[in-house]
């Protein structure tokens, strides 16, 4: 009898829920309970789904996956949390801060060039037109910062190029102003006796983004010239009572028991604002490094308004209020409103930079005739994490660089989705491409060739020209026109060097200053002859 009563335990509790229990925690989906229908009974659909629906909602479920987690860490080592790393010295890590570390999400010079030098103009105009600055932050990572304790497969390919070691130097050339936290960290760890990054943490400590923010604090009052307010800690706890995201990785790794830890330390603080000063107001995009540092509630003594886009889209606080996104409001007056901008990226997430905010900000503030497709069809693909880790596989199971591999994705959704663009845009290389690519195609161009004793590449160029100005008369022409005015503004020395200095305006390639001055031009002419 007492034996039937055990079995019968999770069923009377999946139906009373007479026993408190610890949910887990992360991401779940619970299976909901399916319909019985004639067909979902016949093909077996509704019986899956049932069993499905029984094992989501057993009684003390959650209680027995941290039971088998527990046993299985205990004894074995094993992690059932996708994505943690078990490092030396109890110290834990999101493996995708290793994988940019080692360089494996490295997007390629060109694209993070380009971000970099769209930055660098917004911070001019920003500064020479409307005295408002714009300061790009990198946030820490903790595989970067306690390097020496992740494990030793990881080490090989840490020279790798990454997307931070290019972005930090590069933006050092273009005299971007920046603030690098990994550099502040790494010095900090080495002299300080309190844990930068708590072992069974992801994020920076919670003293960690007290002291991140007064020196954000004091950056600020230094690029305003006047002073904002102090922070004064008038006591600071040590206890093994983890706060916060002190214990974020160890909570989704759901076990019974909490991990052995390092004592933390945690501020008690007061707020001091100046007595003469004007408030700023101040925007922060950034991801969730930033949490520990927003929830300070700094605004109400040290700024006059003080908003924080996550991801570049959730507006807060109001989000929590009504819901606001940033595509809820008109960004421009907003922007205009602010004091200083800080764009802080962890280095996890440098491969969509900024979530769009600079490319949104750059068509804000410029004017861009002839926008790079390739360069949006690819912001696109990193923006979906399931597209771009299968692209970062593809990469390391090919030895083919992503950068190649995300170019020519782009390339293949661009003639996708907008055939009549791409063709205008890409010109005869294009429909060479698309020739070569159709092995009928190709090999009449190949019999053309010897039929009329000309070589392969001439009769490419041939059915390239005409089935290209047949299929799209209007495109062609489009595209004529612009390679000649291009072709135009090279031979004539005069305009060509007015054009690159226009480029270095504008931060922009003499290439790419080129095609949006020859668009421009066409579009002039098209408005005389109208």
């Amino acid at each position: 009898m007492p034996f039937i009563l055990v079995l019968l335990l999770p069923a009377l509790q999946a139906i009373t829920g007479i026993f408190s229990i610890k949910p887990l925690n992360g991401s779940f989906s619970k299976t909901e309970k399916p319909v019985l229908t004639y067909e979902s009974w016949m093909e077996g659909d509704f019986q899956n789904n049932y069993n499905n629906f029984i094992n989501d909602h057993l009684g003390f479920r959650s209680f027995f996956i941290r039971m088998n987690n527990q046993i299985e860490y205990s004894l074995f080592g094993k992690i059932n949390a996708d994505g943690i790393v078990h490092g030396k010295n109890g110290n834990f890590f999101e493996y995708d801060y290793i994988r940019t570390l080692i360089g494996d999400d490295f997007i390629g010079k060109k694209i993070l060039d380009k971000k970099l030098r769209r930055t660098k103009y917004i911070q001019e105009i920003f500064k020479e037109k409307y005295n408002k600055d714009l300061i790009l932050v990198f946030a820490p990572s903790k595989a970067r910062v306690y390097n020496e304790f992740l494990p030793d497969q990881y080490k090989n390919g840490s020279e790798k190029q990454s997307n931070y070691t290019f972005m930090h130097n590069r933006a050092e050339e273009l005299n971007i102003r920046f603030i690098d936290l990994n550099e502040m960290l790494i010095r900090m760890k080495d002299t300080s006796t309190v844990p930068v990054f708590p072992e069974c943490g992801t994020h920076w400590s919670e003293y960690t983004a007290f002291c991140v923010a007064d020196s954000l604090l004091n950056y600020s009052e230094s690029l305003l010239k006047h002073t904002i307010g102090d922070l004064k800690i008038t006591q600071c706890i040590k206890t093994s009572k983890l706060q916060s995201t002190d214990y974020d990785m160890g909570k989704t790794m759901n076990l019974l028991w909490e991990m052995d830890h390092s004592e933390m330390y945690y501020p008690e603080f007061e707020i001091a604002p100046a007595k003469n000063g004007d408030k700023p107001s101040i925007l922060t995009i950034g991801d969730s490094f930033y949490w520990n540092i927003f929830n300070l509630n700094l605004q109400e003594k040290l700024y006059k308004d003080h908003k924080f886009w996550l991801y570049n889209k959730r507006i807060y606080p109001d989000f929590y209020s009504n819901s606001l996104t940033t595509e809820d409001i008109d960004k421009k007056p907003f922007l205009d409103k602010q004091d200083i901008i800080y764009v802080m990226i962890t280095e996890r997430f440098l491969f969509k930079y900024a979530w769009r905010f600079i490319d949104q900000t750059y068509n804000l503030y410029t004017y861009d005739l002839a926008p790079d497709y390739h360069y949006e069809y690819i912001s696109d693909v990193v923006h979906v994490d399931e597209w771009f880790n299968k692209l970062i596989k593809q990469s390391k199971d090919s030895s083919v660089s992503l950068e190649s591999l995300l170019y020519k994705e782009a390339e293949y959704i661009f003639r996708k989705k907008n055939p009549e663009k791409y063709y205008e845009y890409n010109g005869l290389e294009a429909y060479k491409k698309t020739i070569r690519s159709d092995s009928t195609w190709y090999a009449k161009v190949i019999s053309d060739a010897k039929e009329k004793g000309i070589d392969t590449l001439e009769s490419l160029l041939g059915h390239a020209r005409y089935s290209f100005s047949k299929s799209y008369p209007e495109q062609f022409e489009i595209n004529k026109n612009i390679n000649r005015i291009m072709e135009t503004i090279r031979h004539d020395s005069v305009w060509f060097a007015e054009t690159k200095k226009k480029a270095a305006k504008r931060y922009l390639t003499p290439e790419e200053m080129l095609r949006k001055e020859a668009y421009w031009q066409y579009q002039q002419s098209i408005k005389t002859s109208n």
